[in-house]
């Protein structure tokens, strides 16, 4: 994964421990550069610092999750973005990987593991980005 220590990633939720799971299990996996927010404004209005990978609830204050995924493809295109949510409508989660969403994790299904295997197949993407462009 040392691709992915490079990344600037984003976790934006409004679960305050979710924030930290998610903040912590991305530093045992040797991500550093991550930033938290607990509402989708806060991250749009910190998209200048160009995240490569967007961790993002759905059920928030404001933006919801499908909001802030629409907003962030606009601008930001090739931003990685994880919908992570309790959600289990199956809606949502197409409305999410219509606009523009990598993947959908389900918070009552084990996503620390979700999170590293997602993380691993981005880490292979990015190299081969990376490689191609060279």
């Amino acid at each position: 994964m040392d691709t992915l220590s490079q990344q600037r990633v984003f976790i934006v939720d409004d679960d305050h421990f979710c924030r930290e799971m998610y903040s912590n299990h991305l530093a045992t996996l040797g991500i550093t550069k991550v930033h938290s927010f607990n509402n989708g404004e806060d991250c749009i209005d910190n998209m200048f610092l160009n995240p490569n990978i967007i961790f993002v609830d759905y059920d928030m204050d404001a933006l919801n999750g499908i909001e802030v995924i629409g907003m962030v493809k606009t601008t930001n295109p090739d931003t990685h973005i994880i919908l992570v949510s309790a959600q289990r409508d199956i809606d949502v989660v197409v409305k999410a990987l219509k606009k523009g969403a990598f993947y959908y994790i389900n918070k009552n299904d084990k996503p620390l593991e979700k999170m590293s295997s997602v993380l691993s197949e981005l880490s292979k993407l990015i190299s081969n980005k990376t490689v191609h462009q060279a």
